[in-house]
């Protein structure tokens, strides 16, 4: 039984504001400064001529690709010590990478402190935020991602610029070193990254409660109870409020809680791979992510093959972050204003930005490749739309073990999309056939999103015991909401 404080909740409106800034620095202080690597594979393809492009792609794509590959060992460490000391966790693991990394004199030692401790120290910090941000932002959760990319892309343009001039200043190993300290902020912004039943009388909170009132005994869950009383944002009756709560309690023990065991995940996970909407977001979110990457990763050493100088190939792939910044708010604004389906924001998105991928080659000159990585910067909010779009077409209930798979695949795709890029630039020493693949393939991820009324159509739906205790949770939920806008 947990003692929820109903009094208590109207600080965490303002607070709110507080996560959506530290998840931002999360997002930005992971794959953020991370997307930046183009600047280290320029100078790793240099100082191991030796070494094959695929394998320098492998090294610098690997750090994102192991933050999602162990997503759900990520979600195990949090669910055990609390998403506030994940991400001091991970802050501390990340920046230990970075500077380990200044000390490595091969490439296969880069693997190791660059590819694997660094990557799992930004998927720890990364998910963390994610987690939080989950937990306070529930009707407005589009826009809080495009405001989350946002902040991921304006690092991203500053992180090139800054890294660029390191490394000319101190070489690559001198630019990792400094990065690595500058990552360790991330442990000053995990300490705002408090749980919504902890966050109105923590001192961390400047609009913190000083005194407790109205208190109700309820074994629901606490966040649950928060986000409802959240989305509804006015006055309520405490009386009736805490009947209603009490009365959906009941509901929600006539079957008991959800099973969290291993079998019970995966019988839910076969019924998922079961699904044809589950098939369609999670192959087209794979070719996407196998394919994304790939001009962060090759676009800087691409303009330097066309004899562009250090700094303006730098300048160019910061461009990425640019477009990013302004347009990820911007499409995030528009589609909620016009009010169309996440997914189909995707497939716009998508495809866009793999036909400026693709016919990127066709303007190879130092204004084209401006105009291109703008363009694609522009168009690379997708992610945020089809995570939302997991959460209205699979269900919410499902979302954290559907998003696991997402996460697994994601990994892979993240370690062989730049890797075959490298053997492609090996295979015909030009950049035209990796830009060429990686723009069909986003197009593909982004195009093939227009059947979504014919999968969901094609679904068949199965009302055995199994669905009911899924949906038992969200019944719960819409009982508890539904009593509220009675009182309102």
């Amino acid at each position: 039984m947990t003692q929820t404080n109903l009094s208590t909740f109207q600080p965490l409106g303002r607070f709110r504001w507080v996560i959506l800034f530290c998840s931002c620095m999360c997002n930005a202080f992971t794959w953020g400064t991370l997307y930046s690597c183009g600047i280290l594979y320029s100078c790793w393809c240099r100082e191991f001529p030796t070494t094959s492009k695929a394998f320098i792609s492998l090294v610098g794509a690997l750090p994102v690709a192991v933050g999602c590959v162990l997503g759900p060992v990520h979600g195990i460490i949090i669910r055990k010590i609390g998403y506030r000391n994940a991400t001091i966790l991970g802050g501390l693991l990340m920046s230990s990478g970075w500077m380990i990394s200044s000390f490595m004199n091969s490439m296969m030692g880069l693997l190791i402190t660059f590819g694997l401790l660094t990557g799992f120290g930004a998927g720890l910090a990364n998910f963390a935020g994610s987690t939080a941000l989950n937990d306070y932002y529930i009707k407005d959760r589009v826009f809080a991602e495009g405001v989350v990319g946002s902040a991921l892309s304006f690092v991203m343009f500053i992180s090139t610029e800054i890294l660029q001039k390191l490394t000319e200043a101190y070489t690559w190993k001198g630019g990792m070193l400094i990065f690595g300290a500058i990552h360790l902020h991330l442990c000053v912004v995990g300490l705002f990254l408090i749980r919504p039943d902890q966050a109105s009388t923590h001192a961390l909170n400047y609009w913190k409660k000083k005194t407790n009132s109205y208190q109700v005994t309820t074994s629901l869950d606490t966040t649950e109870t928060i986000r409802m009383v959240e989305d509804c944002n006015q006055n309520i009756d405490k009386n009736v409020l805490a009947r209603k709560i009490v009365e959906a309690e009941e509901k929600q023990n006539q079957t008991g809680p959800p099973k969290r065991s291993i079998k019970e995940f995966m019988k839910i996970s076969w019924k998922l791979w079961g699904k044809p909407s589950f098939m369609l977001l999670i192959i087209s979110d794979s070719f996407s992510w196998m394919a994304t990457y790939i001009p962060f990763v090759h676009l800087v050493e691409r303009a330097r093959q066309l004899d562009i100088d250090d700094e303006t190939s730098a300048l160019i792939s910061s461009c990425n972050g640019i477009g990013g910044a302004i347009g990820r708010v911007f499409l995030a604004i528009v589609f909620q204003k016009i009010k169309i389906h996440p997914l189909y924001a995707y497939a716009i998105t998508q495809s866009l930005a793999g036909l400026a991928t693709m016919l990127s080659p066709l303007w190879s000159t130092t204004e084209g490749l401006f105009v291109y990585a703008t363009i694609f910067g522009f168009m690379s909010g997708g992610y945020g739309y089809i995570k939302a779009s997991v959460a209205l077409m699979l269900g919410r209930e499902l979302y954290g073990i559907s998003f696991s798979w997402f996460l697994l695949l994601e990994g892979f795709g993240l370690a062989l999309g730049p890797t075959i890029g490298g053997l492609l630039y090996s295979s015909t020493k030009s950049y035209d056939m990796t830009f060429i693949f990686s723009g069909g393939l986003i197009f593909i991820s982004g195009a093939m999103c227009v059947w979504k009324n014919m999968v969901e159509s094609c679904e068949l739906v199965n009302n055995d015991d199994y669905d009911e205790k899924v949906k038992l949770s969200d019944d719960a939920l819409e009982l508890k909401i539904t009593a509220i806008s009675h009182v309102i």
